[in-house]
């Protein structure tokens, strides 16, 4: 015997992907793998012509190079009184129902994904992230390490503004998610966290070009101590964060303004409490801050009338004279306004302290606890 296939069936044509004319004749070790080679050697040895084999497993060569392993029989026959060998691929009802179920439940995951209106995304590393290494080195791979999106849905093309006709799994990951300092802490946190994080941030890049400020759920797949694959969800916090950044840049200028004013402020809670201060503040009483913080305002500007402890915190503008005190002794009169702060904190107020003439020389008692 040479060796050659003669025959074949229909389904198994259909499993392999082979044309008929090119699989009759052809050596069986171009189509099998060399344990299949070895199997069917050694059944041709043991069987007489007009038996069959039990079910074998036979794994073939596709004609795109994928091993496909089927359930078979061997059927030997006389031709021109010669043996040959029938190899016949036989249906398995509990694989293909298996099969059939799996496909099924792809398509429903599929459409729960597309269906979302929350933007979930996925990335495959086609070269898997190496997490033995130090945190550099893995930081250095999840930028540079082969990888593509999968799994991506419709919101998420949305969320970065990708036309209908564009594919996401087309898009290189570096497009969307570059490597910056910002990126690099969430890859930092995400690694600290056993690569898995909520509310994480990221500044991601839309279609366009643009940047946005994106928070991040994210879980992962490791497996024998490689990142296969990182998947989670997005939300777009830009307005956030760029409102945030004008808070911050507002309160930088108002630190900056008051820092020059020089006029005294406070800032006081409904009790008196001293909650925060200028520095023109520290200078009229000769003390640090640490030193006025936390203390009853009244300790350096006493009320000059009775009625004035019981409405200056109506939610009315009071103004009044009153007698400021130096840690020194000094005492100097000095012009006070009062207001209620436009705020969340209803219970805050702004005192403003202006000296109105020269000190004068009388002294008073130290006051109580500071030097």
């Amino acid at each position: 015997m040479n060796g050659l296939i003669v025959g074949c069936s229909d389904y198994l044509l259909k499993l392999i992907r082979w044309q008929r004319r090119e699989l009759i004749g052809a050596p069986v070790r171009e189509v099998v793998n060399t344990e299949t080679e070895q199997l069917i050697q050694s059944q041709l040895a043991l069987r007489e012509p007009g038996q069959q084999s039990a079910d074998l497993p036979l794994c073939f060569k596709a004609a795109d190079g994928q091993e496909i392993i089927v359930s078979g029989r061997i059927c030997m026959q006389q031709r021109a009184g010669l043996p040959v060998l029938f190899l016949a691929g036989l249906e398995n009802s509990a694989s293909a129902e298996i099969i059939h179920n799996l496909k099924e439940k792809a398509q429903v995951l599929q459409e729960f994904l597309d269906a979302s209106t929350e933007a979930i995304w996925c990335i495959e590393f086609t070269e898997p992230v190496d997490l033995s290494q130090n945190e550099m080195e893995i930081i250095r791979q999840v930028f540079i390490n082969e990888c593509h999106w999968s799994m991506c849905n419709r919101a998420m093309a949305r969320f970065y503004d990708i036309p209908p006709d564009v594919r996401v799994d087309d898009i290189p990951v570096s497009m969307i998610f570059q490597r910056n300092a910002m990126n690099e802490t969430f890859i930092r946190n995400l690694i600290q966290n056993d690569f898995n994080i909520d509310r994480s941030l990221t500044i991601d890049i839309k279609h366009d070009g643009s940047a946005k400020y994106v928070e991040n759920n994210v879980r992962s797949h490791i497996e024998n101590n490689y990142l296969r694959r990182l998947w989670g969800t997005v939300h777009d916090v830009t307005d956030f964060k760029e409102q945030q950044q004008h808070l911050v840049h507002s309160e930088a200028v108002i630190r900056n303004v008051l820092t020059a004013l020089p006029d005294g402020v406070l800032i006081i809670n409904r009790k008196r409490i001293i909650k925060a201060l200028n520095p023109a503040a520290q200078q009229l009483f000769g003390l640090a801050s640490g030193a006025i913080l936390e203390q009853d305002f009244t300790d350096f500007l006493p009320f000059p009338r009775p009625e004035l402890s019981r409405s200056w915190a109506n939610g009315e503008a009071h103004r009044w004279t009153s007698e400021l005190r130096h840690q020194s002794g000094i005492v100097s009169p000095c012009d006070v306004r009062v207001a209620q702060l436009d705020s969340e904190e209803e219970n805050q107020f702004v005192l403003s302290i202006r000296p109105v003439a020269a000190r004068y020389r009388g002294r008073v008692p130290r006051i109580s606890g500071h030097p």
